[in-house]
């Protein structure tokens, strides 16, 4: 009952599709080989975007699994039983992610099957294809046979079709598969084998069909790998399209979270010229995006936007990424011995309303937050006292205050030159 609604619903229609291009073809053509390969061109255009959205899911899950390994092994080395499954559940949550997810991985295989079977029901008993010849193929409706090899008392045929075919698919797979898991892997070259058992005794014109399947396939994967980004096409577009997965990633944010990134590659040290001064605009955080937790770097698609009230707020993820990259360059004038007689200052140019971040800061009181203030941090000359104690310049020991005095972006100037120029005033207000 449900194999005959499966082949009602699913198969009857494709055969109707396979046989409407044999016909067709056939017509213009009047050749059985040329009306074959006119039918596998046109079922795999037909098919190429649903091959291009279940690489999208299978690439989707590959990223998640690869993300979430690390941590799984690590829960499944300390945890065991309830405590385990409901950790797992907890990790699983936090990042958007169902163990169901798994069968992603598995749809393109899925996808092949109807079609498979569609072209089995209508080649193999294709009267048209009995004595037909093709190149070397002399008949298409029977096992091509090119030779016979003794075996014991009789001779064993040997079918060259369902090897060439089998050899496609490797060759297909080999590039497919390059950088994924030994199991997927393992998954596309026992589909191989498996079409080679099962059509090596096959019509020719059927396993004729499937091959030119299976080249247009391996075709379609050296593109991919090669030219066309493994099925991203390098588009803006498709990297802006959040709503379909998409980070939101532009070349404009590439260029400015490069800027950042470079800055110790930027940055010339020397003894020949003290008291330079340094400034720099970061753009990074005008243009929010999200950023592949837990390190908070760009990517095309990201799988884990991490834990806590703000996971999906993409202005949070873009300042904690710039946070990062500003603490990777602090970290690199330590190393270089230049930090502890640097001023650094980091100063917005505007604040901005709190929406919307309101619902997720509780506030005393049913308080709500109107805005931030712009920021505005200094990092002084480490204190000949500090210094003495042995204090790390990094170090959270170091005196921390804070300041809610009114100051405008002119104020900067002058707190950078203080103790270095005498008696800085601010341009506009005058004020020392």
């Amino acid at each position: 009952m449900i194999g005959q609604f499966f082949y009602t619903l699913i198969i009857s229609p494709l055969v109707q599709i396979i046989e409407v291009c044999y016909l067709v073809t056939f017509c213009i053509f009047h050749n059985s080989g040329l009306a074959l390969c006119a039918v596998s061109l046109a079922v795999s255009a037909l098919t190429l975007p649903l091959y291009f959205m279940a690489e999208k899911w299978q690439r989707l899950e590959r990223d998640t699994q690869k993300a979430l390994a690390p941590k799984i092994t690590k829960i499944k080395s300390v945890f065991k039983g309830d405590e385990q499954y409901l950790i797992l559940s907890t990790l699983y949550r936090q990042n958007h992610y169902h163990p169901l997810y798994a069968l992603r991985s598995s749809i393109g295989l899925l996808i092949q099957v109807p079609f498979f079977i569609a072209a089995y029901s209508y080649l193999s008993h294709l009267d048209a294809l009995n004595g037909a010849s093709f190149a070397f193929i002399r008949n298409l409706g029977a096992p091509d046979a090119a030779f016979t090899v003794p075996l014991g008392n009789g001779v064993f045929p040997v079918n060259l079709l369902p090897i060439a075919m089998t050899a496609v698919n490797i060759a297909a797979g080999v590039i497919y598969t390059k950088g994924f898991s030994l199991k997927e892997k393992v998954q596309l070259f026992a589909m191989a084998a498996l079409f080679l058992v099962l059509l090596y005794g096959s019509p020719a014109g059927l396993v004729l069909y499937w091959t030119l399947n299976n080249v247009f396939s391996l075709v379609k994967n050296c593109l991919q790998k090669t030219k066309h980004d493994q099925g991203n096409w390098f588009s803006t577009a498709n990297r802006q399209n959040t709503a379909a997965g998409g980070s939101g990633l532009t070349p404009k944010i590439i260029n400015d979270y490069a800027i950042l990134d470079l800055l110790p590659a930027l940055t010339a040290l020397t003894v020949d010229s003290p008291g330079t001064y340094t400034a720099f605009y970061a753009h990074l955080t005008h243009d929010p995006i999200f950023f592949q937790a837990p390190d908070y770097t760009p990517q095309d698609r990201v799988t884990n936007r991490g834990s806590g009230p703000f996971a999906d707020v993409n202005r949070f993820h873009t300042h904690v990424a710039t946070f990062a990259l500003l603490a990777h360059y602090f970290r690199f004038l330590q190393d270089k011995g230049v930090y502890d007689n640097t001023r650094i200052i980091i100063v917005a140019d505007h604040g901005r309303g709190s929406d919307p971040f309101s619902e997720n800061i509780p506030l005393p009181k049913n308080g709500r937050l109107q805005s931030f203030n712009p920021l505005f941090m200094v990092k002084d000359f480490q204190s000949e006292e500090t210094r003495d104690q042995g204090v790390p310049p990094l170090s959270l020991a170091l005196p921390f205050s804070r300041d809610d005095t009114f100051m405008t972006n002119a104020d900067v100037p002058r707190i950078a030159l203080a103790g270095i120029a005498e008696n800085p005033r601010n341009p506009f207000t005058q004020a020392p």
